[in-house]
């Protein structure tokens, strides 16, 4: 087979059309069914709590196994950050968080699921930081934990 035959460039097209159908059936079915809509925080440090919530909720979407979802339906989940108590003693620091969280439905914005979470962390003493990203990071696993049971 000469590479300058007008088979071969059809042949070639071919594969590369075929190639690209397959690319892109495959990038659509991993496209994600729960997108992340509003986020908002409750209280002091809304900032700095604002960026953490948000890129925790981002990570924890992405793990959710779409996979196994028999429906098509696109869903927004809108978070936010309720409660976050911390207290820092010369023995450990300490901090509580609670996330409530709404799954709706894309297209017609239904109400589909409410879901909330709750973490607490210690820490060393002084590290009252480090203890309210670990809360606030359990509170959004469990806030979570049920959309893949609500999606399916």
């Amino acid at each position: 087979m000469r590479t300058g035959s007008p088979w071969f460039k059809t042949w070639l097209i071919a594969i590369v059309l075929a190639s690209l159908c397959v690319t892109s059936g495959a990038a659509s079915r991993s496209a994600a069914r729960v997108r992340l809509g509003e986020v908002s925080v409750k209280g002091a440090n809304q900032q700095r709590h604002m960026r953490e919530l948000r890129r925790t909720l981002q990570k924890e979407l992405r793990k959710i196994d779409r996979g196994k979802a028999s429906s098509r339906e696109r869903y927004i989940l809108s978070a936010k950050l309720v409660k976050m108590y911390s207290q820092d003693s010369s023995t450990k620091a300490t901090s509580t968080a609670v996330v409530s969280a709404t799954l709706r439905r894309a297209g017609g914005g239904d109400l589909f699921a409410m879901l909330r979470g709750r973490g607490r962390a210690e820490d060393a003493p002084g590290e009252v930081k480090s203890a309210q990203s670990l809360a606030l990071q359990a509170a959004v696993r469990g806030a979570l934990r049920g959309v893949p049971k609500a999606i399916r």
